[in-house]
């Protein structure tokens, strides 16, 4: 659940917190896909991007990952996730990076 731009979860109540947390329905998600993995985000409007090539490296408490387009050698994104799972920081080349919670999502219908 994204966290909305210009928040910070150091300075949002604990009640936002877990209002967030409580989410009707996701604004980012990830699944496998035929070309390996796609990721789904509402804002305002669905958008689905498919990566082939994804890296992935450990450093203390925080997981990396890159997600490439094909063909590219730069990362077209770059995610960071705390180690319990919860705290998703997404940088997106040529755009602001974006906060997202971990929430308790219904099941997804299909579409």
């Amino acid at each position: 659940m994204d966290i909305g731009i210009g928040q910070a979860l150091a300075t949002m109540k604990p009640k936002e917190i877990e209002a967030l947390k409580r989410c009707k329905e996701p604004t980012l998600f990830f699944e496998r896909s035929g070309n390996g993995l796609a990721e789904t985000l509402y804002a305002g409007m669905t958008m689905r991007t498919e990566y082939p090539r994804v890296t992935l490296s450990r450093q203390h408490s925080i997981t990396t990952i890159q997600f490439y387009a094909g063909g590219s050698s730069q990362a077209a994104e770059t995610l960071q996730l705390v180690k319990d799972g919860t705290v998703l920081v997404v940088q997106t080349r040529g755009f602001r990076s974006r906060t997202f919670l971990r929430c308790n999502a219904p099941q997804r219908k299909n579409r």
